[in-house]
């Protein structure tokens, strides 16, 4: 709902309550709202199992779109493709409208066109995952369009990996996202790029993408969430995102989307087939 200024009309259920208190002397109005976010900020094991199956039909789709992947396919069909993926593997869609953005397009957090041509050279950020008995996966990839990176695109690349990399390492209960935004970051600013990572370090996992979990409280055992650092040069039309799925365990973490090809070798022997 939208936010409701001082001015607004109060809703029929607060007026109501107002009544009651004001009849009522020993009554008043406490506010819970924060009770199921609360609750869902801590997956149980079937929830936990529910998310692994979305993420492992992401795998399929993720397979699909890297060894689809050439110069001169629309970004369209690199998401048609990422879709059959997840179909076949038994999902039902997408867990939210999948992002392909080549070339300048990987510089856009947000972008969702999806309708230009890859080009032989650049690389394509790929932010998607598969939707599944009400839950979902959400992973991000960078992919080099011609199966190859450069050696600009593998130097930014491995930043982005080393600050992804320690920010998971350090995931356990009682850390809260933005220590974890701070290990990340501090890597990425040491590089030199402080400048282009423009988002925070993830955001809590369930129901919904970006799970409303409440405030941003220490993380228990049981919570899942993303990792997904990134730099963005749009001069240089190169935007590289790296996200992974982690849940907290009672020691500390286990990343639930391992088997998606993450490191340069991996995903460059993936798209040779």
């Amino acid at each position: 709902m939208p936010p409701a200024t001082i001015q607004s009309q109060i809703s029929e259920d607060l007026a109501m309550w107002n009544k009651v208190v004001e009849r009522s002397p020993s009554c008043e109005i406490v506010d819970k709202s924060g009770v199921i976010p609360l609750l869902r900020s801590v997956k149980s094991a079937t929830e936990i199992k529910t998310i692994q199956e979305a993420i492992d039909m992401t795998t399929r789709g993720f397979a699909e779109a890297l060894s689809f992947m050439k110069p001169g396919v629309n970004e369209f069909q690199v998401q048609a493709t990422l879709e059959y993926g997840y179909a076949m593997a038994g999902a039902r869609g997408s867990a939210f409208p999948p992002i392909v953005g080549g070339g300048l397009n990987s510089t856009v957090l947000h972008y969702n066109a999806n309708d230009q041509e890859l080009v032989s050279g650049d690389l394509v950020c790929i932010d998607s995952g598969a939707f599944h008995a009400g839950y979902g996966a959400d992973i991000s990839r960078t992919i080099p369009v011609s199966g190859k990176f450069t050696k600009r695109q593998k130097e930014i690349y491995e930043i982005v990996l080393k600050a992804e990399d320690a920010a998971i390492k350090a995931v356990k209960p009682g850390v809260t996202l933005g220590e974890l935004d701070s290990i990340a970051r501090a890597i990425i600013v040491k590089a030199g790029f402080g400048d282009f990572f423009i988002h925070g370090i993830g955001h809590h996992l369930g129901l919904e993408t970006h799970d409303n979990c409440g405030p941003m409280a220490p993380l228990k055992k049981g919570a899942v969430v993303t990792i997904e650092p990134g730099i963005y040069l749009p001069d240089e039309a190169l935007g590289i995102r790296i996200e992974d799925d982690i849940a907290v365990t009672a020691n500390g973490y286990k990343n639930l989307s391992k088997s998606i090809p993450k490191t340069v070798q991996a995903i460059e022997k993936a798209m040779r087939g």
